[in-house]
């Protein structure tokens, strides 16, 4: 068992592999760098939802800047109580508080 542990090579670079969540999510901010299959969604989106595909796109996208701020934002404030908490734990529990 001793020497098939020491034969095993660790995985180096692996981690570089793995794409993340949303690593590989496309954001569009103008309708015209929509196509194919995106284009299709947004058309029926756009219809389904009153809006033109341009004020569609636009407003898909803010909302996007908005999560990324409020995310980055969050992060902030977790690192901060990291320091104050012994535990380092966050569970959530403020993360819907307004400041």
């Amino acid at each position: 068992m001793r020497r098939a542990a020491t034969q095993l090579s660790p995985l180096t670079g692996v981690d570089d592999q793995i794409a993340r969540i949303g690593e590989q999510h496309q954001r569009f901010k103008y309708a015209r760098q929509l196509s194919g299959i995106t284009r299709e969604f947004y058309e029926v989106a756009a219809e389904v939802s009153g809006l033109s595909l341009d004020e569609l796109v636009r407003t898909v996208y803010n909302l996007e800047q908005l999560l990324i701020r409020w995310i980055q934002k969050e992060k902030l404030a977790h690192r901060s109580r990291i320091g104050d908490d012994d535990t380092g734990a966050w569970d959530g529990s403020d993360a819907d508080q307004d400041d």
